[in-house]
């Protein structure tokens, strides 16, 4: 299961959105006279969904490469302290804790940015869940800027591509029987 994984992450390398270096996205938010204008640099509908697919074994939960569950298992077959302590990191990283501590609140339902991002992937992306579908959209409509709500659920994915990416070489010296040096990863 560990060499899939790291298989996996490597095709995911290859798509047009990691080649072409759009993990880190810029955005800039203009005022002019009362009126709110956001660019980015969102990569093409085309290379998103083509990298949807290819991360899909590493986001959705019942898949049996999900992140979670793949860092859970080489947290028990290695069982460091070091490396369980960079484990729990990464699990934040992933879980965006350090990054969005914003709730949302629709009908005193709270949501964090964690369960909105899947409410969007499985609503929008993968499954057209008509439930999580019209919560989504209740949040678009009280934000009244798709862009920066699509620009946030991106970048709330591709940073979880970044932590996959980290568990992946850990992985990948694990199978190789290679030390762990943690500042190099």
């Amino acid at each position: 299961m560990f060499e899939s994984f790291v298989r996996e992450v490597e095709e995911c390398n290859q798509s047009k959105i990691i080649q072409n270096k759009k993990l880190n996205l810029r955005k800039e938010i203009t005022i002019i006279n009362d009126e709110v204008i956001i660019t980015h640099n969102l990569p093409d509908d085309d290379n998103i969904h083509a990298f949807l697919h290819k991360i899909r074994p590493f986001i959705l939960e019942r898949e049996k490469l999900n992140f979670m569950r793949i860092k859970s298992l080489i947290g028990k077959k290695i069982n460091s302290c070091e490396l369980n302590k960079y484990l729990k990191i990464l699990n934040n990283e992933y879980l965006s804790k350090k990054d969005n501590k914003l709730n949302i609140v629709i009908n005193n339902e709270e949501f964090t940015f964690e369960k909105v991002f899947f409410y969007y992937i499985n609503s929008y992306q993968y499954h057209r869940e008509e439930n999580k579908k019209e919560i989504i959209d209740t949040i678009i409509e009280a934000s009244g800027h798709i862009k920066l709500f699509e620009y946030t659920m991106y970048d709330i994915l591709l940073n979880k591509y970044k932590t996959i990416q980290k568990l992946s070489n850990i992985i990948n010296k694990v199978i190789k029987k290679e030390d762990i040096n943690l500042e190099k990863i």
